[in-house]
């Protein structure tokens, strides 16, 4: 009958790291009868648990019989405990330019570990790893060391670096256009432009493609774009350069041309003919007539105060410039009534023989008797206390008035 098993001869190796497969290579397990004498070995007979390496530190051996019989032992085996870790060999690649993607191909990281007895190995934890940046990440210039971690089964963690060799883009160089001047509201081209990067290794980049100018290629010339910013930006960091423009502002507005600059108040505006040029501060004038505006609008009534037109032009750029032009005002200065009745009190006014003339500055003058309005309604009854002057007036058009008075003679 089985009586008990034992470990009859340890493995060659007793010394183990957490986590890798148990070597119990050279082992050797009798197993003793109960008889006290008969032994056998049953070395391939035993079943091994568990197989890989843990803090237990125990190997536990399983004889199972055809009979049903079980007999187990335990064989202790050494752990080791992680020292630190190590870059054995560093990237393959190891210079970056920023914005290029972190590369490890050829990383080899190993650990140290040490026992109890001071035995001591190495384990290659490459792919065991955490790296710090991600590989893949895009560099930039502050990127100077590279982390590695490494957690052991026990919980226990490493940590080592290695360095990165980063060109840093050190400044920009441009070459301005080949057309350097404009005038405001024409569409600026930057063809001929060049735009250098200058690393801090020496090299040089074109990187024209790249650049980002304000203002923008196919922007409108404005006054204030007499200087324009490049810049580029690579591995989190923007460099400036500058090119000068020379830009021609919108200086003043040309009018001419109107038919009709003669008025007698109370006629229409009428701006028939009127021609308008923008003229740039370099003499180039283009016409612009569609595109002002005038005050007083076209149609608005001519009054005694409309001495001139104000002519307006704003340009695409935002400038605004403006031309007056002079109007000759045939003033509306009096009435003239003349009133053939006589009355008694008791008499109906009437204002059938009142003749009214308006009259203007150039001496001339027009009979608007049928246009005026009296203060007093025609067919009142003349009382003592009628008043005696009625006041006249004459509405030529909105803004266009005047007032004249009329004395009634009464006996």
């Amino acid at each position: 009958m089985l009586g008990y098993i034992e470990v009859a001869q340890e493995p060659a190796r007793k010394y183990f790291v957490l986590g890798e497969v148990i070597d119990f290579a050279g082992i050797s397990v009798i197993a003793h009868d109960t008889d006290g004498v008969t032994t056998t070995d049953v070395t391939p007979e035993c079943t091994y648990t568990p197989i890989i390496a843990n803090t237990d530190e125990e190997l536990n051996i399983t004889l199972t019989l055809e009979n049903g019989e079980t007999a187990s032992t335990v064989w202790r085996y050494m752990r080791y405990f992680l020292d630190d870790i190590s870059v054995k060999t560093v990237p393959t690649k190891n210079t970056y330019y920023g914005d290029d993607l972190l590369d490890y191909t050829g990383l080899e990281v190993e650990a140290n570990y040490n026992s109890y007895y001071d035995e001591r190995t190495t384990r290659d934890i490459t792919d065991k790893v955490t790296i710090t940046p991600e590989e893949g990440t895009p560099v930039t210039e502050d990127m100077s060391k590279v982390t590695v971690l490494y957690t052991y089964d026990d919980g226990e963690t490493a940590t080592t670096t290695f360095d990165l060799d980063i060109i840093k883009l050190n400044s920009l160089t441009v070459k301005g256009p080949l057309r350097d001047s404009y005038r405001t509201g024409e569409t600026l081209v930057y063809i001929g432009m060049e735009v250098t990067a200058n690393y801090s290794d020496g090299t040089t980049e074109d990187v024209t493609d790249k650049a980002v100018c304000y203002p923008a290629d196919s922007a409108m010339a404005t006054v204030e774009a007499t200087k324009v910013t490049v810049s580029y930006t690579r591995g989190g960091k923007t460099v400036f350069g500058t090119f000068d423009l020379t830009i021609i502002p919108l200086e003043s507005l040309e009018v001419d041309g109107i038919h009709k600059t003669t008025y007698k108040a109370g006629e229409e505006l009428d701006y028939s003919g009127l021609e308008a040029r923008a003229v740039f501060a370099d003499g180039h004038k283009t016409g612009v007539s569609h595109k002002v505006t005038c005050s007083p609008a076209e149609g608005s009534i001519v009054t005694n105060d409309t001495t001139q037109i104000t002519v307006q032009y704003v340009h695409d750029s935002g400038e605004i410039v403006n031309a007056s032009v002079s109007l000759n005002v045939i003033t509306l200065d009096s009435l003239t009534i003349t009133d053939t009745n006589t009355y008694n009190l008791g008499d109906r006014v009437s204002y059938e023989n009142v003749t009214v003339f308006a009259n203007y500055s150039d001496n001339t003058s027009e009979d608007v008797s049928d246009k005026v309005t009296y203060d007093l309604a025609e067919g009142t009854v003349l009382e003592s206390d009628t008043p005696a002057n009625i006041v006249v007036t004459y509405k030529k058009a909105e803004g266009v008035e005047i007032i004249g008075v009329l004395r009634l003679n009464i006996n």
